[in-house]
C-alpha cells in the first residue's frame, strides 16, 4: 500500500508523488529528482515549465520509471478501470502558469494529495481537480524499490564522503600553507638575527 507523503515545499508536489511511488520519504524523492542539490537551499523544488507533461515523462524516465500519458480524463474511470498508479497533473484555472500533482493509488483505488499528504475524500474536491486535469502520467513500471532506495542512500553517503574528503583536503592545504608561512617567517627572523649588528 502506498503511504501518503506530504510535500515540503510549495512546489514539491511532483517530488512527493515520486517519493510515494518508490515507498520513500520526501527527502528520498528530492534526492532522486534533484541529485547533488541541497533541498534546504533550493527555493523551487518543482519545475517551471509550460510543458509539464514532457518534463514529468523526461524526469521519470531518467529515473528508470516507464510511463505513458493516460487517455482517461474522469477520475471515476481511474477507480473503475485503471490498474496502474498514475501522477495526475492539474493546471490551476486561477493561475494557468502553475500546476499541481496528485497521485492515484491503483491498489487502494484512492487519490492522494501531497499538499497535505492526505487521501482526498471529498467528492467536491475530486470534481474540482477533475475539471482542471491537464494530463495523467500512468506509471507502467518502477525499478526495484530497494534498488532505487539503495541508490539514493549510496549517493547520499558518497556526497557525505566527498564533502568530508574536500574538507580534509582543504584542512591539509590550510595546514601546509600555515607550516610554509611559519617556516618562511622563522627563516626570515633567523636571517635578520644573523645579519643584524650585535
Amino acid at each position: 500500500m502506498i503511504q501518503p507523503v506530504a510535500q515540503e515545499s510549495h512546489s514539491g508536489c511532483f517530488i512527493a508523488c515520486v517519493a510515494m511511488l518508490i515507498g520513500g520519504t520526501y527527502e528520498d524523492g528530492f534526492k532522486l529528482v534533484h541529485p547533488r542539490k541541497d533541498m534546504y537551499r533550493m527555493y523551487e523544488h518543482g519545475f517551471m515549465s509550460m510543458s509539464v507533461e514532457k518534463t514529468a515523462h523526461r524526469v521519470l524516465r531518467k529515473l528508470g520509471i516507464k510511463t505513458h500519458t493516460g487517455k482517461y480524463r474522469k477520475l471515476k474511470t481511474y477507480v473503475d478501470r485503471v490498474k496502474k498508479n498514475a501522477i495526475l497533473i492539474v493546471r490551476w484555472k486561477f493561475d494557468p502558469t502553475r500546476c499541481h500533482c496528485i497521485l492515484f493509488d491503483a491498489k487502494e483505488k484512492r487519490f492522494i494529495d501531497p499538499s497535505g499528504g492526505y487521501v482526498i475524500g471529498s467528492d467536491y474536491e475530486l470534481k474540482s481537480l477533475e475539471r482542471q486535469l491537464e494530463c495523467p502520467i500512468v506509471i507502467d513500471k518502477i525499478p526495484n524499490r530497494l534498488k532505487v532506495q539503495r541508490d539514493i542512500h549510496r549517493d547520499a553517503s558518497l556526497d557525505r564522503e566527498e564533502r568530508r574528503d574536500n574538507t580534509l583536503r582543504q584542512d591539509s592545504y590550510n595546514t601546509d600553507e600555515q607550516v610554509a608561512l611559519l617556516q618562511a617567517t622563522l627563516w626570515r627572523m633567523a636571517a635578520e638575527r644573523n645579519t643584524s649588528p650585535s
